[in-house]
């Protein structure tokens, strides 16, 4: 597990105390988080989601959403902002930093443990993976992103924490069959169907899951999922995965690792 030597930040450290109150930090998750302030991954400009626009946040009031049990929007109209964020687009949030506690629920769900090997779909500001690479290694994290201006900053992110996965710019729904198969997939972003491509890269053994926490694949001999899970002779295929990072819905999904409408996130 690579760690991070600096003292932990004071709002991570109350964001943190919050998701272990609520009993969604193991001992061992919580370290990883403690280890992994937020702010470090936030882009500026970045937004407020609010019910049907992003309201740009700056000053102390950014810091206070960023660490907020809040998603943080860093992308609208896929990049077409500006610099300053008030650009002419129509302003609709196509990238975030998902919302803590959410991100912890998946994690919780999914049993990520050390040493598995785990697949990101929709990489964005690359906290997820940061947060990964302290718990499996980051010889281990593989995560794909469309959008290659948002691939790159998150490399720039992953490199400043010292950590170093493999990350690729690609469609999430063909994941990245040269590295698989990944004992965990774990889908950041907007999906309507787990697609084929995906089910066959999951392990023995393996799970795949959404942002709303639920264990939505698993690999064929794999213990007995949830109650009403459809099972079959391989991979639990669901019909549709929707509505990542806890954003109000605001359009249509694109393809894996993009959106048109509630923000990807990381």
């Amino acid at each position: 597990m690579t760690t991070h030597p600096s003292s932990v930040h004071p709002g991570q450290a109350a964001l943190v105390r919050e998701l272990a109150k609520g009993g969604l930090l193991s001992a061992e998750w919580r370290e990883i988080w403690e280890q992994t302030p937020r702010h470090r991954f936030i882009p500026n400009p970045a937004w407020r989601q609010l019910r049907r626009s992003c309201e740009l946040v700056t000053g102390p009031e950014r810091m206070d959403l960023i660490y907020s049990d809040e998603p943080v929007v860093t992308q609208l109209d896929n990049g077409d902002n500006g610099d300053n964020g008030e650009g002419g687009g129509p302003g609709i949030a196509t990238s975030s930093n998902s919302m803590p506690s959410m991100v912890a629920r998946q994690l919780r769900a999914l049993d990520v443990r050390p040493g598995h090997r785990v697949l990101e779909i929709g990489t964005a500001t690359g906290y997820v993976s940061a947060l990964l690479c302290r718990r499996v290694g980051e010889e281990n994290v593989f995560s794909v992103e469309i959008d290659g201006v948002l691939a790159a900053q998150a490399r720039a992110n992953l490199a400043a924490e010292g950590l170093h996965p493999t990350t690729a710019v690609a469609d999430g729904e063909l994941g990245l069959p040269a590295h698989a198969p990944y004992d965990r997939i774990l889908s950041t972003c907007a999906l309507r169907r787990v697609p084929p491509s995906l089910a066959g890269q999951l392990a023995p053994g393996g799970r795949a899951g959404h942002p709303d926490d639920r264990c939505l694949l698993r690999g064929r001999h794999s213990p007995p999922g949830p109650p009403g899970e459809r099972r079959s002779g391989g991979p639990v295929l669901p019909r549709r995965l929707v509505h990542a990072h806890a954003l109000p819905p605001a359009g249509d999904a694109g393809p894996a690792g993009h959106h048109h409408g509630a923000a990807p996130g990381d």
